[in-house]
């Protein structure tokens, strides 16, 4: 059975992850707009009512490329050495399937990726699936240059 969760945990994780989604917004998709590889990207919006996200918005941006591809990019953080699938959530999940270019950019501790969403190596230990940051090596970002060039 899980521990429940620490007093607080669930509003510093959401504050990680604003964090995480205002640096790809940022540093990888206005310097990607600007030189011209994305047209326009746009944030998608969960629905909040005062604190509390009441429902899920899918993609945290949706983008169009410059040759007209349209793109979904979900954001997720975490100080664990291991990210689990089971924080991608449903909604999530469908929409990043629909979208034929569809990616993860995913922050493990200090490490950054872009990962495609169809491409990651998904690993079962028990019952769930994880990944590390050892097994997304080939898609790690260390400036905006390389989510360019993901």
């Amino acid at each position: 059975m899980s521990k429940p969760a620490k007093p607080g945990a669930r509003r510093k994780s959401q504050q990680k992850g604003a964090q995480w989604e205002r640096f790809v917004s940022e540093q990888w998709l206005q310097r990607l707009k600007a030189v011209g590889v994305l047209t326009a990207f746009h944030k998608l919006e969960p629905v909040k009512v005062g604190d509390r996200f009441t429902k899920d918005a899918g993609a945290d941006f949706v983008c169009c490329t410059s040759s007209g591809r349209y793109l979904a990019i979900e954001c997720k953080a975490t100080d664990q050495n291991r990210f689990k699938r089971s924080e991608v959530s449903q909604v999530q999940t469908e929409h990043l399937d629909a979208v034929p270019l569809s990616f993860l950019a995913l922050r493990i501790g200090a490490e950054m990726f872009l990962v495609p969403w169809r491409e990651i190596p998904w690993e079962t230990l028990k019952t769930a699936e994880s990944v590390t940051a050892d097994r997304l090596r080939a898609w790690e970002v260390r400036s905006w240059m390389g989510a360019r060039e993901c």
